[in-house]
């Protein structure tokens, strides 16, 4: 299959190429004949996928169909060479197996190293190419190191054969009359993310999308990557059907990103009440990377918070000084109506019971046409300005919300709507004159996405 890898993995093979009697099924194992002079060593060699909890590993335990499904295993002496192989395109049938042991081998004492692939059985070029590296063969290290696997969480289909790709490698390891085994550890190329969604308004969720990961990953976990985009997304359906107290979202796996760019999550709400649009909300991560063979927990609090917005509105007659009219926004939406013509201030002064919040204006002066801002500009958390004098206009002003909470940062984005009025509705304040009273203090809409990353 073309286009899932970068550069030559293996280079040229040698010409000396040993040969073995093939076998008739597609597992192989080609090794040296059995020597029994004191330099050589009977050994085996055992491949097992990581997992979290015993301090050298990395990664997290497989659960089903997470583990090898194909496999080869090659050792490499210190010239370069291939001293023992084996190959094997379905050594589970399921993806279930954790450990491989292999037979007993005999090789020569000295320093080896060893390279473990599995399930790369559908990444067809590549595992050709393996095939053809037979005991004897060149075995090209250094473009192995610059070899770049193209989306490999996107190609994962555990439902038709396609596990996760896993790779390994233990390097300049000394065989001595000692050794019995030799180890080599995988590690999957992907991460896995499991979303959990909560708060107060959580069966409001309808879809959420994560994004932000990298395109393609470096076969072993030490290379880098070519032309890593930062563009990999994944949205799924969801559903409060049955669900207590929280949403569990089905896992998925994102490839292993290591830019230092915090991910995006959106999540899409329906509200409950007939005839409310839905809304979507967006946070960023804490973390900015996710490590291959790791699980990244996500904890989604959608929660019944709202921001302190306070209006101020005046009219100005020809001949008079400016009168303050009433403006207020209507409870529970986004909206303000104000009089064509006017003047206006809002203020934003924070989210609702969040100590430490700050809401600020995010508006684009050029592309919202039929407001003039005092200064061309919206100022940190006011904003002042007058609208033209036509009714029926709707004008709408971004607004950002930021708070940290647990030692992580989010934020939230709201929209203000304004709609403009007849002038002769205008309903004055008696005795108000030009900035005399603050005035208007109401709430916006209580939907906040909350990301939290749980550490295992």
């Amino acid at each position: 299959m073309k286009g899932y890898y970068r550069h030559s993995l293996f280079g040229v093979l040698s010409a000396a190429v040993m040969s073995l009697v093939a076998l008739a099924s597609c597992s192989e194992e080609q090794g040296g004949p059995v020597n029994a002079a004191d330099d050589y060593v009977e050994l085996r060699m055992n491949v097992s996928t990581r997992a979290g909890g015993d301090g050298s590993a990395t990664g997290y335990a497989g659960g089903d169909r997470e583990n090898i499904h194909s496999l080869c295993v090659m050792l490499v002496d210190a010239d370069g060479t291939v001293a023992w192989r084996f190959l094997d395109d379905n050594v589970s049938e399921d993806a279930a197996l954790v450990e491989f042991l292999s037979d007993p081998i005999n090789i020569p004492q000295g320093t080896y190293n060893v390279y473990a692939f599995a399930n790369f059985d559908y990444y067809g070029d590549l595992w050709s190419q393996l095939e053809r590296l037979d005991v004897g063969s060149s075995f090209d290290a250094e473009a192995l190191s610059g070899t770049t696997i193209d989306d490999p969480a996107g190609n994962i289909d555990l439902d038709n054969g396609r596990f996760i790709p896993m790779s390994g490698k233990n390097i300049k390891y000394l065989v001595t009359a000692a050794t019995r085994i030799i180890p080599v550890s995988l590690d999957r190329l992907v991460a896995k993310v499991q979303i959990t969604i909560g708060g107060g308004s959580y069966k409001s969720v309808r879809r959420l999308t994560f994004s932000g990961w990298a395109n393609r990953v470096a076969l072993f976990g030490d290379g880098t990557p070519d032309g890593v985009q930062l563009d990999g997304d994944t949205t799924i359906a969801v559903s409060a059907a049955g669900a207590s107290d929280e949403i569990v979202v089905s896992p998925f796996y994102v490839n292993e990103t290591r830019q230092g760019t915090p991910f995006t999550v959106v999540v899409a709400t329906e509200e409950s009440t007939a005839g409310t649009p839905s809304s979507v909300y967006t946070a960023q991560t804490a973390s900015k990377e996710l490590l291959r063979n790791h699980i990244y927990p996500l904890n989604i609090s959608v929660n019944d918070w709202a921001i302190d917005i306070s209006a101020r509105c005046w009219v100005s007659p020809i001949g008079s000084y400016p009168v303050q009219v009433k403006a207020d926004f209507e409870p529970d939406t986004y909206t303000i109506s104000i009089p064509e013509g006017s003047q206006f201030e809002f203020t934003l002064n924070g989210l609702d019971n969040v100590p430490g919040s700050k809401c600020i204006w995010n508006i684009d002066p050029v592309t919202t046409t039929g407001i003039v801002f005092e200064d061309g500009h919206a100022s940190d958390n006011v904003v002042k300005g007058h609208v033209t004098a036509s009714a029926g206009n709707t004008y709408r002003l971004g607004v950002v919300a930021r708070w940290s909470d647990g030692g992580n940062n989010y934020e939230r984005n709201y929209t203000v709507i304004i709609n403009t009025t007849d002038i002769s509705d205008a309903e004055f304040m008696s005795g108000v004159g030009s900035y005399a009273t603050r005035y208007g203090l109401r709430r916006l809409p209580a939907e906040v996405v909350n990301v939290r990353r749980n550490v295992q």
